[in-house]
């Protein structure tokens, strides 16, 4: 994220924060700041990174090396005590200028080149996936907190026209009309319902302080958040191509691997060659200034079969990557599909509970008319009442029930 956007976010928060602004942020500014914030994905980026050095690094090692290596040496001896003079020299002083040049057969660099860019290649895949990981998990919370705000909203607003009745109806009890046993009752009721919007809001300041720790937001004011708008980005036929990645990344490296282990059997030849001075100072050590160059030249011939080995390790892990992938295909197409029949379900029960509110809404209407005339109890409206509340909870739990499938969807096709 650029540091202009980050700086919009943090306006847009305190804007919000002194009342300048009566818009409520997102579940993009949620996602925004958490993208910002975790460390996971600032950890990925600089794997990235490192992973692009490795090219580099490679090149490197099969280029030009170039060194100084200097000594100076006295080895005193009277006759009686000191080295051997023919092995010794009495001492040396040597300053010498070292340059070494590999000259590789047959694409000798390329596979390494190649495992660096598929560690590039999995470092960049590991990224997309935790991003898609903080997605679902901030997600998952906000739709979690949009619920509460839901269940709040309703109990509220419950609340609130319960009090509105309770003034009617204790005037149609001071006038006869009904019992006052009745209406302490429905005063009981009324109270209850004060004490479900506490727990509620309780609930719903809760789940927005995880929301925002999850985020890294510090903010603790209390703000609406705005209906998600949640889509399968996917299908039941939709690859999960982000998780199959990995295990093709991991099988062309055990590939790759093949190919670094056949090029321990090539043989190597370096270019050396040195210049400088060495001197033993027993003859005309003004004249020991000199120079040298050559090719070395090194061929395996036997290691006692770590080639063989070296080979059946990475057969061995073959297999298990193949069994893996093909557990997690059939796993994948099993969730995925369970997750699109729980999708239909939420769908039509959403249907059915919207159907039932609209005559519940109609039986409520009558009811108070016939309320207002006497000829319906209170503790019958209550009923009416409580199967709206009820409804009403059911409306919104299936409605975010149905956000959270459509969240999980998009976790494995998006």
């Amino acid at each position: 994220m650029t540091k202009l956007k980050i700086r919009s976010l943090l306006l847009l928060w305190f804007c919000i924060g002194t009342g300048m602004l009566q818009a409520q942020p997102s579940l993009n500014d949620y996602l925004n700041f958490a993208y910002a914030n975790n460390p996971l994905l600032k950890s990925g980026k600089n794997a990235v990174k490192s992973a692009s050095i490795d090219s580099a690094l490679v090149r490197s090692q099969f280029g030009p090396q170039v060194g100084f290596q200097g000594d100076a040496s006295y080895y005193p001896t009277n006759g009686k005590w000191g080295y051997d003079v023919a092995i010794s020299n009495k001492g040396m002083l040597g300053s010498v200028v070292n340059f070494d040049q590999a000259i590789p057969f047959q694409n000798q660099m390329k596979p390494q080149l190649n495992a660096a860019s598929l560690n590039r290649k999995k470092a960049l895949n590991s990224l997309q996936l935790t991003r898609k990981q903080i997605k679902r998990n901030v997600t998952r919370q906000y739709l979690v907190t949009y619920g509460d705000q839901l269940q709040y909203r309703y109990n509220r607003e419950v609340l609130d026209t319960l009090q509105n009745e309770s003034n009617v109806l204790l005037e149609l009890t001071r006038a006869n009309v009904y019992q006052q046993t009745d209406y302490l009752a429905f005063l009981t009721n009324v109270r209850k319902q004060a004490l479900l919007v506490t727990q509620a809001r309780t609930q719903l300041l809760n789940d927005l302080s995880q929301l925002r720790n999850l985020c890294g937001i510090t903010d603790s004011g209390v703000v609406a958040l705005p209906a998600p708008q949640m889509i399968p980005e996917g299908s039941q036929m939709t690859s999960p191509t982000a998780f199959l990645k990995q295990y093709q990344l991991d099988s062309l490296r055990l590939l790759n691997q093949q190919e670094i282990n056949k090029q321990q059997y090539q043989p190597k030849l370096k270019l050396h060659a040195d210049a400088g001075y060495m001197s033993s100072f027993e003859k005309t050590p003004g004249t020991n200034f000199g120079g040298g160059a050559g090719l070395s030249l090194s061929i395996p011939i036997y290691d006692g079969h770590q080639k063989e080995l070296k080979q059946q390790q990475i057969i061995l892990k073959q297999e298990d990557l193949a069994a893996q992938r093909s557990y997690f295909q059939h796993q994948y197409n099993q969730q995925i599909n369970e997750l699109f029949r729980q999708l239909g379900q939420m769908e039509s029960q959403q249907t059915d509970v919207d159907d039932q509110l609209k005559m519940v809404n109609q039986l409520i209407r009558a009811n108070r008319k016939l309320v207002a005339q006497g000829t319906v109890s209170i503790p019958q409206y209550f009923m009416v009442i409580q199967n709206f509340i009820d409804l009403k909870n059911e409306q919104s739990l299936i409605r975010v029930k149905r956000w959270l499938i459509i969240n999980e969807i998009n976790y494995w096709t998006e």
